[in-house]
């Protein structure tokens, strides 16, 4: 837009320079006309004139379309430029949504795999628990049978020791209250029964 309006200034200014000019050279020959009374077309001054004018006006033809199009060329490249950039812009704020939505979903997926790791740990720790459980329940299993065994063998050994103190026992009093008459006779009746339970 400022481009055309320097060409129209520049336009207006050129026929400016032109018009005065001629203006000059009418009022210059009119002046010699009324001191030489000759026409003025014969005064060298009006050749002069003419042929700048004329040069001028030649050369403003050329020279205007030459600007004009110069002018042209340049709007043509500036709107280029703001077509460029606004075409970067748009690029820009493309790549600005698509890095915001990946990040979004990076802080998604980050915040996925922190649940799934809590799930996880979660599920390890139960395992573990549980794990730990078992080896208690069987290692009490284990020391219950161990006690369990310990007391039959305990008992056993009791029992055994009970018997032979109470034989010892039996044998001493029975020594010592049976004749020994008596003695042989529950020796045999003893033999008789343990023949019969074989």
């Amino acid at each position: 837009m400022t481009n055309v309006v320097q060409n129209n200034e520049f336009l207006n200014a050129t026929q400016g320079a032109v018009l005065d000019a001629v203006n000059v050279i009418e009022a210059k020959a009119h002046e010699l006309s009324l001191h030489h009374n000759e026409p003025f077309y014969l005064s060298a001054e009006f050749w002069v004139a003419m042929s700048f004018v004329l040069t001028v006006a030649v050369l403003f033809v050329p020279v205007g379309k030459i600007f004009v199009k110069g002018m042209k060329n340049r709007a043509k490249a500036i709107s280029k430029r703001i077509a460029d950039a606004v075409n970067l812009k748009e690029d820009a704020q493309k790549m600005l949504a698509d890095y915001e939505r990946k990040l979004r979903g990076a802080e998604k997926e980050a915040k996925d795999i922190l649940q799934r790791s809590e799930r996880e740990i979660e599920m390890i720790k139960k395992e573990a628990l549980a794990k730990l459980d078992a080896e208690l329940s069987a290692k009490e299993a284990e020391a219950t049978m161990r006690l369990k065994t310990a007391e039959e063998n305990a008992s056993k050994e009791i029992s055994s020791k009970t018997a032979d103190v109470t034989m010892a026992v039996v044998k001493t009093i029975l020594k010592d209250s049976l004749d020994n008459e008596a003695l042989d006779q529950l020796i045999d009746r003893s033999i008789d029964e343990l023949e019969k339970s074989a």
